[in-house]
């Protein structure tokens, strides 16, 4: 047999049979147990061997049992356990140093703490020593494990950029879990001791309170986002509902099998559920964060969701629920917690009802649902009211374009030559700066001139930010009023029409408009899509959704991030999603007014201002500029390239074209040339190639802002102006230039020497500001030519 082996082994090495190959290894093992059986069991000694080596191995076990434990009772001195602790420690601390770990150093640091806490307790205090004597193998191993895992979370997900007073709580924290691990053996046999009589309450508890959190998951978070805005999920009212509940009922199903197959230990399942239910209420309703409205399911305060102080949030809450449960067990108050469970669900299905009501009537008013399936949308009037042009008097537009580089012009211009004939009349001022490189700091200035910039606003700090900028924008909104202009005037940030009426003339034609979506017509996309045959798709199933909601609001602070995935809510909503509805929702508010305007022949003249976010991130508009997926924070941006990003290009050249139907429509109408247009941005996205250039590599401000301007009457093709010093908060200067009769009133502060400023902030949020100022950082003064480094000089 073992011959034929061999042959088989030499005949069909090279081939791929397996079962060859396992019948010959077999035949091996077989050859070496009949060797060892027949052969060498059979010789003397043989047993004797055996004795002794099962001698050596149970000696060898029993010393390293007792060498374990002397360790665990301290009796090779505390100097051995931390000097293998303190070497693994001072190992990872030269490791992260070297830059090979990246959480050494703060692990080092922690077991450290937590050992030499260790060291001092023993030292002091012999009763410690004697417990620790004591302590079962499984509660010492736990210990250490807990010691090294704590350290290892804390060092990667919590309290992040390490300073000392962080580190210094990470190693507080450490030594709580150790104490806690090390010392609470007997305060559990205490609460054991009294969980004993109260086992079967606690375990009844077990199916409401899981019942309390999956209503709250699979019911009443879902209801309460449907109710929201319920259009826009495209289903009907009872579709949602059958569902929710449907889902809800199949969960209790589950947990009362589960109830079932966990009868011996259920109060231990009653516990952990009671205290999560408890944790599912507070991190629902008591400690949840503001997160803004939800446009297109991505958060607009979604920031908020990674601020470092959330893990000492939930720390306290999950401390709380444990004091808690701890308290009313000592106290053998179970019950409450029985009344405390069906009190909630009684008031999550009582408010579960109004939101089932809230949905019914906005179904059943809103116009958006009722339309959007129609060809009967029509403008609404004060749309209609808002573009209305003088035929006899003057009319001035302003159209700020956010995050529009002024410095594109020039690839813009040399890609597609005809933009400078589908400019008539117009000037592109190429030397022009923006207050900041973000909204918060560029906008304000355009209404408000100089005023309003951000240094200047931070030398009043007596009024609040928004009485300073209501004060600036309506000084000048008033002059024109003083010349009969009807104002309209769409904005958002910094843009409070109550503050504003008290310095305008009461009774005057006025137009305001700040939606809190960007969108001076909500329904704008759907109309503007029925026109191109564009039309808007959700994609994605929202049975999934609806559950990642409900967790993402029951859920730990630290953990909700992670649920909302930046808006893909765990890949349930696609993220090209967003950047479609956005593109949709803003090139569709720029294309309106390109039908929605109107003439009047009354003597009133007209001022129109408006905002577009269009060329803001996320760039997603093709190449037929039509909204698409691409784009977004994601864009190109390639240095060696200049920084440009072709997202962008394309995104500023759609905007003009879009811009250009409205300019075709004036002239149609005859309102072009008694017609002052003024197009500027805020600040720049930082991919303007000559300031690239110039810093070999992005510049440290979004300075350079866009200034392209139609005097009336004026006609030709576009004019460049490469030298005059701009800045957008000329803008008010410009427009009251063009109405002053006398040139010895006019203001003309780009014809003097003057300093143009430009900064960062440390935030594009209102709120991250203080209430009287704008917390700024980078302050550069600009004082000569934009394209001449030497110009730049930073002032801190």
């Amino acid at each position: 047999l073992y011959g034929m082996a061999a042959l088989f082994l030499v005949l069909l090495y090279n081939s791929p049979a397996a079962l060859t190959f396992y019948w010959t290894l077999n035949n091996v093992y077989s050859l070496g147990k009949n060797i060892v059986e027949k052969d060498w069991m059979k010789r003397k000694g043989w047993t004797a061997a055996l004795e002794k080596l099962a001698e050596q191995r149970t000696r060898l076990a029993q010393r390293a049992a007792v060498l374990w434990a002397r360790a665990l009772s301290m009796q090779v001195g505390l100097s051995a356990v931390v000097a293998v602790f303190g070497g693994a420690g001072l190992f990872m601390l030269i490791r992260g140093l070297l830059g090979h770990g990246k959480y050494s150093f703060e692990m080092s640091a922690m077991l450290f703490g937590a050992f030499l806490l260790l060291i001092g307790i023993c030292s002091f205090a012999e009763e410690k020593v004697e417990r620790l004597r004591k302590m079962p193998l499984p509660q010492a191993l736990a210990v250490l494990a807990s010691i090294i895992g704590v350290s290892y979370i804390l060092a990667k997900y919590g309290f992040h950029q390490g300073s000392a007073k962080k580190v210094a709580m990470k190693v507080a924290m450490v030594a709580g879990v150790v104490c806690v691990l090390t010392y609470g053996r007997t305060l559990l046999s205490k609460m054991y001791a009294r969980v004993v009589p109260q086992k079967k309450e606690l375990g009844a508890l077990f199916l409401p309170a899981a019942g309390l959190i999956a209503f709250l998951v699979f019911v009443y978070c879902p209801f309460m986002v449907f109710s929201s805005d319920p259009a826009v999920f495209e289903m009907t009212l009872e579709d949602f509902a059958s569902g929710r509940f449907g889902t809800f009922f199949v969960a209790m199903i589950c947990l009362a099998v589960v109830g079932v197959l966990v009868r011996p230990v259920k109060w231990v399942f009653g516990s952990v559920f009671v205290m999560l239910a408890l944790a599912a209420l507070t991190f629902c309703f008591v400690v949840a964060p503001d997160v803004g409205v939800m446009d297109s399911f991505v958060l607009q305060k979604a920031e908020v969701l990674i601020h470092q102080k959330n893990i000492l949030i939930d720390i306290a809450v999950f401390a709380a629920v444990g004091l808690i449960f701890i308290t009313v067990v000592l106290l053998r108050k179970v019950k409450i917690f029985s009344s405390l469970i069906y009190a909630s669900l009684t008031v999550l299905v009582i408010m579960t009802g109004v939101h089932y009501s809230m949905a019914k009537d906005m179904l059943a008013n809103r116009s958006q649902y009722a339309l959007a399936s129609s060809d009967s949308l029509e403008v609404p009037e004060y749309v209609k009211d808002f573009f209305t042009f003088s035929k006899n008097g003057k009319n001035i537009v302003v159209v700020m374009l956010d995050m529009f580089t002024g410095g594109n012009m020039n690839q813009l211009l040399e890609e597609h030559p005809e933009l400078k004939t589908e400019l008539d009349g117009f000037t592109w001022f190429e030397d022009v700066v923006a207050g900041g490189s973000v909204t918060i700091l560029g906008k304000p200035a355009i209404l408000g001139g100089e005023a309003c910039t951000p240094i200047t606003l931070n030398k009043d700090t007596s009024r609040s930010l928004e009485e300073k900028v209501a004060e600036a924008h309506g000084t000048f909104l008033r002059k024109l009023q003083d010349q009969d202009f009807r104002i309209s005037v769409y904005d958002i940030e910094f843009f409070h029409p109550e503050l504003l009426n008290k310095y305008l003339l009461p009774g005057a034609k006025t137009t305001f408009v700040n939606h809190k979506k960007y969108t001076l017509w909500e329904d704008a996309y759907l109309y503007w899509g029925r026109m191109n045959r564009f039309y808007y798709n959700k994609l994605q199933s929202y049975d999934k959704f609806w559950g990642v909601i409900g967790l993402f609001n029951v859920s730990p602070l630290v953990y909700k991030n992670d649920f909302y995935d930046d808006g893909c809510w765990k890949k349930t909503i696609s993220k090209s999603n967003h950047n479609i509805r956005y593109a949709a929702d803003q090139i569709s508010n720029l294309d309106l007014p390109s039908y929605a305007s109107s003439v009047s022949e009354e003597k009133d003249n007209t001022f129109i201002y408006m905002m577009n976010l269009l060329t803001h991130m996320p760039w997603a508009i093709d190449e037929y500029g039509m909204p698409c997926s691409n784009g977004g924070l994601e864009a190109s941006r390639d240095l060696k390239n200049g920084g440009l990003s072709q997202e962008h290009l394309r995104t500023e050249y759609y905007a003009l074209k879009t811009l250009i139907k409205w300019f075709l429509w004036m002239k149609e109408h005859d309102v072009y040339d008694n017609t002052h247009i003024i197009l500027v941005s805020d600040h720049d996205a930082r991919d303007s190639m000559e300031l690239v250039k110039i810093w070999n590599g992005y510049a440290p401000v979004g300075a350079h802002g866009l200034l392209l301007i139609k005097e009336p009457g004026k006609r030709g093709e576009l004019c460049i102006d490469r030298t005059t010093q701009m800045a957008n908060w000329d803008v008010p200067y410009i427009v009251l230039n063009s109405l002053c009769k006398e040139a010895s009133k006019m203001e003309r502060p780009w014809k003097k020497e003057r300093a143009r400023f430009s900064v960062n902030a440390r935030f594009w949020r209102r709120e991250d500001h203080e209430k009287n100022s704008l917390s700024l950082e980078h302050i550069y003064k600009i004082q000569g030519p934009l394209y001449n480094r030497k110009s730049w000089v930073k002032v801190n």
